[in-house]
């Protein structure tokens, strides 16, 4: 591992994380009395501290102004609530943590109630997180997405401007598409980079899943003593169980937790509309809506907008089909009408977006869109669902919490028919196959309707089903049967990712990406620097950008995570090149691409006037292949670079 990685301040990246949202999450608490509790605090910390930075960094990205503008902004907005809490305490002589602790604690010791099998439950649970943690501090899961997000925040660091450049490519005059326009979750990466003294790749394969995961399974705990602090520690065992058998699919929102959850849309389904459920399943508890909840929602729908396209549309569905059955259940339209409170702020940044999108001509194309290649609903639902019976499960689970049991005869639960009624309708709304083409036309866009799924949140209605079931039952004997029953089904129903050998990689340095790529990237450093031996670090990075490289798709994927580095050539090339320019270059760019690399009989003039028309610096050609290519390049393409599979090539061109 290189020494950089362990001597900086990366690994206490989590802590501070945890120790500010924290102190955000008790600030708030003081003043408006909102929510209470360690984990509660936490996680409403966070989603203030993301959408505060979200509100601040809108006109940094619509103006494409300097990046190091917003990182002392947003850094001295973060010091202000820290000295703010720091001074409220001191008047209040209160001292942080230690009544949350103590809070914890008791709340560990009532749901154990002196049943042994509980703190064997917890343990379980907190054995299997840790597991998850480690797999993603150790490995990773490559998603070409990265070509884009991780490269974005490299793009901001490295040139200290906001949005105006394609980052999978890198290259001048290229478009930042509309799409992800306002979206502000990989600037809040690059702010953590700056502050960490580490780079996105390191941050985001390593270091923030941990982070994250924590922070889902905070959610899942909190669901879980809404339900019943009997079962509490089941529901998070449950859930960390549907987490890892999630592998028969990718597109799972538990697969997307532990194999790419620095991504935005992950955050998204894995923390915001979890925490979009949790709120509502306390006011429908309480039946009323309070100010702190007000302001709760509409951040938590601000954060979704700022962690991902996906959630301008995702979080408002999901928050209107729960406002429906929040109203079905506790029918008071006083209250019901609180609640369009939160959906009027957000509608604004909603309508800000659309706009762009308009301008764009991107909500044109929404018809024409990438990603899953299916036809139908059907194929769809299982590539989703992955061939496992979550689909049983959760039908199961619904029956289960729909179901009135004798100790709810003199109190009516009000969550009895919640899950019922908001997965009834956004199947009848959303998600079936008479639905299904008008919404992928005008929400989702093709190739992406499975995102949809994501809206049933699958793995905790059946954890909050299971669980309940488990502890039907008056026999302690019965219960603890049931859930090592229950654990084995769902273990042996799904697939563990971990088990799969194409899924995770593991590589011997922090960046997490080939020795090639690394090689490459340096060779290239070294070379501009060899120019001048009076070159600034500034000057090096800008004749870096300017340095235009040709390499294999399977290679490009990595190096804009590595260096900001210019490729020609890259992941959705075809999606984007025609972006910016035109279709005779592009056309070019393609024969030579596949000139090169699908081994077509060419002559070194051919690739020299190719190479100088394109403007390409480097190019990277498959070490097997260097001898069978010795006709084709060349005389004067200089090897720079000799890696294990791929030799780097300097054109020379003028």
């Amino acid at each position: 591992m290189n020494t950089l990685f362990w001597s900086s301040l990366v690994w206490i990246t989590p802590v501070v994380l945890l120790l500010c949202s924290y102190i955000t999450g008790d600030l708030l608490h003081m003043l408006f009395k909102a929510e209470n509790g360690i984990a509660a605090k936490i996680l409403s910390g966070f989603t203030t501290l993301l959408c505060l930075f979200h509100i601040i960094s809108l006109p940094f990205m619509y103006n494409e102004w300097p990046f190091l503008s917003l990182y002392w902004l947003f850094l001295s907005a973060v010091i202000a609530i820290c000295i703010a809490y720091c001074l409220l305490s001191f008047l209040k002589k209160r001292i942080p943590l230690k009544a949350d602790i103590l809070a914890l604690k008791e709340s560990i010791l009532d749901t154990a109630k002196n049943r042994w099998w509980q703190y064997l439950i917890l343990l379980a649970a907190v054995a299997l997180i840790i597991w998850q943690c480690s797999m993603v501090i150790v490995h990773v899961s490559y998603n070409v997405d990265d070509n884009f997000y991780i490269a974005e925040s490299v793009t901001f660091l490295s040139r200290n401007i906001m949005m105006n450049t394609l980052p999978a490519s890198g290259m001048e005059g290229s478009v930042f598409p509309a799409t992800y326009l306002l979206v502000s979750w990989e600037a809040f990466l690059a702010v953590l980079s700056k502050l960490f003294l580490t780079e996105p790749a390191i941050l985001c394969h390593s270091i923030i899943p941990v982070f994250l995961i924590l922070l889902h399974y905070m959610v899942l705990y909190m669901i879980g003593r809404e339900f019943g602090k009997d079962r509490s520690f089941l529901f998070l065992l449950f859930g960390a169980f549907l987490n890892l058998v999630s592998g028969p699919s990718t597109y799972d929102s538990g697969a997307f937790l532990i194999l790419r959850i620095w991504q935005g849309k992950a955050v998204l389904a894995n923390l915001f509309l979890p925490l979009l459920l949790y709120v509502f399943i306390r006011i429908i508890k309480a039946k009323k809506l309070s100010l702190p909840n007000i302001f709760y929602l509409f951040a938590i729908l601000l954060a979704s907008q700022a962690a991902s396209t996906v959630g301008t549309y995702l979080a408002p569905v999901l928050y209107a089909v729960y406002a429906l059955a929040f109203l079905i259940i506790v029918r008071k339209w006083k209250e019901f009408f609180k609640l369009f409170i939160p959906a009027a702020g957000i509608t604004p940044f909603v309508l800000w977006k659309i706009y762009l999108l308009i301008s764009a001509g991107s909500l044109d194309s929404l018809s024409e869109g990438t990603g899953v290649n299916a036809r139908s609903f059907y194929e769809l639902a299982t590539r989703y669902f992955g061939w496992n019976l979550a689909p049983l499960f959760l039908i199961l689970a619904i029956v289960i919490l729909s179901i009135r049991f004798k100790e709810e005869k003199e109190k009516e639960n009000p969550l009895r028919f919640f899950f019922l009624i908001s997965t009834a309708v956004l199947i009848v709304l959303f998600i079936n196959p008479f639905t299904m083409p008008y919404v992928e036309s005008y929400i989702t866009g093709v190739g992406v309707y499975w995102r949809v799924f994501w809206l049933l949140q699958t793995n905790i209605v059946i954890a909050a089903g299971f669980s309940t079931l488990c502890l039907l039952p008056a026999k302690k004997l019965l219960q603890s049967a049931l859930v090592v029953f229950i654990s084995f089904v769902l273990l042996v129903s799904g697939h563990n990712i971990f088990l799969d050998e194409d899924v995770y990689e593991s590589f011997d340095n922090p960046q997490k990406v080939s020795a090639d790529t690394i090689k490459i990237a340096d060779a290239i450093e070294e070379d501009v620097s060899a120019k001048d031996i009076d070159l600034t670090e500034e000057e090096i990075r800008k004749l870096m950008q300017n340095s235009v490289v040709l390499m294999p798709r399977d290679l490009s994927r990595e190096l804009r995570q590595y260096k900001d580095i210019s490729l020609i050539y890259y992941v959705y090339i075809s999606n984007n090149y025609m972006e910016y320019q035109t279709k005779y270059e592009y056309s070019r760019l393609n024969a030579l691409y596949n000139s090169l690399y699908k081994y077509q009989n060419i002559t070194p003039d051919y690739v020299r006037r190719e190479v100088k028309f394109l403007g390409i610096n480097y190019v990277a050609i498959p070490a097997d292949k260097e001898k069978a290519m010795a006709d084709s390049l060349p005389e004067d393409f200089e090897l720079i670079c000799n890696g294990s599979d791929y030799k780097l090539y300097k054109t020379n061109i003028e």
